[in-house]
């Protein structure tokens, strides 16, 4: 039982300095019951024929003050005939009376709902087309110090339609960043810039719709006048395949291939192992993930990294050591992908962004 607080009523006390005066407080049981159907899936939200479709019962306890715990509690779901019981969420089924009946069950008020779940399947040869069907859950019990009675009940009616799938194709990109030098943070003292201290980007591309996708690739273009790129993973995916590698530099803005990478391994590949780009000055400028074709769901489950040093004095001759303070180094990743319709279209691009902060030593504690 969950004591309420007590309420001094405002009749004068015969004794007004006495604190033993006694009130009576009664408990009541306050809960509710629900059911609630979910949907199909985030991209179909009707409620279809010939598919599973699951409920969610619950018992919740509207307060915790001046509330009754319940026992013997018994919740009984009666489905629509014909309906097909494909779980019972360990609830004994009745067929002839079509129902699902949990017994002998407990409900504490501090122990928050009682939930039970059930999938039920409407077949066309019992159901058709924009027939309502009503599903209702009665809930009996016991509390402290009662007897036992109805304790709520629940009704929910919906319209079933033929399912049509509804082909949605979609993609997302999230960049982050972290400074090893600094605690994994994701900025960086001034006073510690230099080839000592580096920051790590990771990229995580993933498909989140409900089609598979048709030439994904993922590129990097780097801020160059403030970093300069060390090293780069090629990452580990949750689908078999390759991943191709490309990249650009100071001295050449096409697209040149690195190499053909599975998706099951990550490879580390250093900056000197992209040719020319140690020679005379030339740099790394950008970098391109190439995955071709794409399950549903796929995505990187070790993200690909890209490390580069934080010039001391940028390329461009600024010198955040001397008041410029507080300076955003911005990068950003862009995902392409195409749906797989027979004749691909392209999706539009998404872009993850990322700063990372060069902060005044003398703002910043070590």
């Amino acid at each position: 039982i969950a004591v309420p607080t007590r309420n001094v009523s405002t009749t004068p006390l015969t004794d007004p300095s006495s604190n033993t005066d006694t009130l009576p407080i009664a408990a009541t049981p306050q809960w509710s019951v629900t059911k609630v159907a979910q949907a199909y899936d985030p991209f179909h939200s009707g409620f279809y024929l010939d598919t599973d479709i699951t409920y969610t019962l619950k018992l919740c306890p509207d307060t915790t003050i001046g509330n009754l715990n319940l026992s013997d509690v018994n919740i009984t779901d009666t489905y629509p005939a014909g309906a097909t019981v494909v779980n019972s969420g360990g609830g004994s089924i009745d067929a002839a009376a079509h129902t699902i009946t949990w017994s002998a069950l407990s409900a504490d008020v501090s122990s928050g709902c009682l939930s039970k779940n059930i999938v039920l399947n409407f077949p066309t040869s019992t159901f058709s087309n924009a027939q309502a069907v009503e599903n209702r859950v009665d809930v009996t019990g016991t509390p402290v110090g009662g007897t036992n009675g109805p304790v709520g009940s629940a009704t929910i009616s919906n319209t079933l339609e033929p399912f049509v799938f509804n082909p949605t194709p979609q993609m997302s990109i999230t960049k982050g960043a972290m400074v090893p030098t600094n605690n994994n943070l994701d900025w960086i003292r001034d006073d510690d810039l230099g080839t000592n201290h580096t920051i790590t980007y990771t990229l995580s591309p993933q498909s989140t719709g409900n089609v598979p996708l048709t030439a994904m690739s993922m590129s990097d273009t780097f801020p160059t006048n403030e970093i300069e790129v060390l090293q780069i993973t090629t990452g580990v995916y949750n689908a078999a395949g390759d991943v191709n590698i490309s990249y650009q530099t100071s001295a050449n803005s096409t697209w040149t291939l690195k190499g053909t990478y599975s998706r099951s391994s990550s490879v580390t590949l250093n900056h000197t192992d992209f040719g020319s780009v140690t020679t005379g000055g030339e740099y790394l400028t950008a970098i391109r993930f190439d995955f071709g074709d794409v399950p549903v769901d796929f995505q990187a489950t070790t993200p690909p990294t890209i490390t580069a040093s934080v010039f001391h004095t940028f390329r461009d001759g600024t010198n955040p050591n001397e008041g410029d303070i507080n300076t955003l180094i911005h990068n950003c990743a862009q995902l392409n992908a195409e749906d797989n319709a027979t004749t691909p279209q392209p999706l539009a691009q998404v872009e993850s962004c990322k700063d990372v902060e060069i902060r005044d030593n003398y703002a910043v504690p070590k």
